[in-house]
């Protein structure tokens, strides 16, 4: 007489005989999850006139925004779209405060900050300095420069702030400026040294706003910026504009220099 189970026990026979063919299928047979695409990152380009590419050249409007400054080649990286470059030639810490940071919302993921150096104005202070650096006016040029310096932490440490409330989820980056000439030619040139003196100093006060910042759950970099030998002195080819009778061009990037700048910012992005 055969073995006789009872319905109870049969049904559990039947469950465990489907887990165990279930669990015989080879795992590689089950269709495979594609990873989720990068989002785009929404970015909004703030500050002076590094920020708008003054010194490229192909100039769009009174603010020398170029299309060939940094904002726009961070535009054309991959899954990278520019909503607004509110960045104007001349502005300051203080400008960018008052009439850009209006164009971040909460929707920007992204914004790059360039801004500091009309706080100090280094580009006038080497235009009073280079022709003779004993004059009255060079004297209050690095006078005037000298004293600005200690505000412009404080002042970017509440402009990050200021934007940081405005878009909670934005990866900030600010930039620094690059030391324009070459250590050789400052040793030989006062105004030139000066002007690295100044921007050594800026840069500071840069890192030191952003490290005010930087806290835990904070999204806040610094990304300095250098051009190697590519400077005022250093090179037969440097990526800033030297000729003191050309103001706009005057220690502003060329399109080559910009370059360098998109590729700081991107390698300062997490």
């Amino acid at each position: 007489m055969g073995t006789q189970f009872s319905p109870i026990r049969q049904r559990f026979i039947a469950l465990a005989a489907a887990v165990a063919a279930l669990l015989a299928v080879p795992l590689g047979a089950a269709p495979a999850l594609a990873d989720p695409p990068d989002p785009v990152a929404r970015y909004v380009a703030v500050g002076d006139s590094y920020a708008a590419g003054q010194g490229a050249g192909s100039y769009l409007d009174g603010c020398l925004r170029s299309p060939l400054g940094y904002p726009s080649l961070i535009d054309a990286e991959p899954r990278h779209n520019l909503l607004r470059q509110p960045a104007c030639s001349g502005a300051t810490i203080a400008d960018v405060m008052a009439t850009q940071v209006s164009q971040v919302n909460r929707g920007t993921t992204l914004i790059t900050v360039t801004a500091g150096a009309n706080d100090l104005d280094l580009a006038a202070l080497f235009a009073a300095c280079a022709p003779d650096p004993t004059t009255l006016a060079c004297q209050q040029a690095v006078a005037s420069s000298a004293a600005a310096i200690p505000a412009v932490g404080p002042q970017m440490a509440q402009l990050i702030a200021e934007l940081q409330a405005r878009a909670p989820d934005a990866t900030i980056v600010v930039t620094g400026y690059p030391v324009p000439f070459a250590s050789a030619y400052a040793a030989a040139l006062p105004a030139a040294a000066a002007v690295n003196q100044g921007a050594l100093a800026l840069n500071a006060q840069l890192a030191g706003a952003v490290q005010a910042t930087a806290m835990p759950g904070a999204h806040v970099v610094f990304a300095p910026v250098s051009f190697g030998d590519h400077v005022i002195g250093g090179s037969a080819v440097p990526w800033l504009g030297a000729d003191v009778t050309d103001p706009v061009g005057l220690l502003h990037p060329t399109a080559q220099g910009y370059v360098a700048y998109r590729d700081a910012v991107l390698a300062a992005v997490p």
